[in-house]
């Protein structure tokens, strides 16, 4: 069974010891007209003291920026593009989660932004999450199968 028109699919996900996130991308048509628009959501949580999660009060959503869930035959090996920037304003514990997609070489992603934390991109469309505190800036190391960097992204402070 597949999911229909304008359901929400998750295709990459985040955890570490404080924070989760979650990319979901859904495909419908505007009006009932064709062609196809995918849309991305994402939605950001923290982990509570009893182990469980609490969702934030706000999720974010876009467009995708591409027109399937496969990577594009131009995207290089090495290469990423963001998708989805959302920052959540949740009282005591604001957020910002970015999301994109990474090309066939990038095994994993490594957000540096206290502390560092690895996750592995298990997405068949190669779509990635991370999601870490406001303001504080962070940064982003694409890893390949062997561990080293071959792509960095310095994601601004808010201040």
């Amino acid at each position: 069974m597949g999911a229909g028109d304008g359901d929400m699919v998750p295709v990459a996900r985040y955890v570490d010891e404080r924070f989760g996130a979650a990319l979901l991308l859904s495909v419908g048509q505007v009006d009932d007209v064709p062609p196809f628009e995918w849309t991305s959501e994402v939605y950001a949580f923290r982990r509570l003291l009893d182990g469980g999660w609490q969702e934030s009060d706000s999720s974010g959503g876009s467009g995708w920026l591409r027109p399937s869930r496969t990577v594009p035959a131009d995207m290089p090996p090495d290469g990423w593009q963001g998708a989805a920037d959302h920052a959540s304003a949740d009282e005591g514990w604001p957020l910002r989660v970015l999301a994109g997609f990474v090309g066939g070489r990038i095994a994993a992603v490594r957000l540096n932004a206290a502390p560092s934390h690895v996750t592995d991109v298990q997405s068949p469309c190669r779509a990635f999450v991370v999601a870490w505190p406001r303001p504080v800036g962070a940064s982003l190391e694409f890893l390949d199968t062997a561990g080293a960097v071959v792509a960095r992204h310095r994601c601004k402070s808010e201040q």
